[in-house]
């Protein structure tokens, strides 16, 4: 194992006309990799990554 990697998502899902919804979420990580196989040697290498979704669904509400 060469690093590791920590990340947060907070979302918002607003109920449109039930049955359907539009969700926002945004995820941020943070990694770290250390000791990582290069040409003559390692290296090290830090990212921060964010990804966007956005979502239209319709949710199925199953009487059981």
């Amino acid at each position: 194992m060469y690093g590791w990697t920590v990340g947060a998502e907070l979302g918002l899902r607003l109920a449109l006309m039930k049955p359907l919804y539009l969700e926002v979420s945004d995820k941020v990580a943070y990694s770290q990799l250390n000791n990582l196989p290069a040409y003559r040697g390692t290296l090290k290498q830090s990212m921060v990554m964010n990804a966007v979704v956005v979502s239209l669904g319709y949710t199925f509400d199953a009487p059981f």
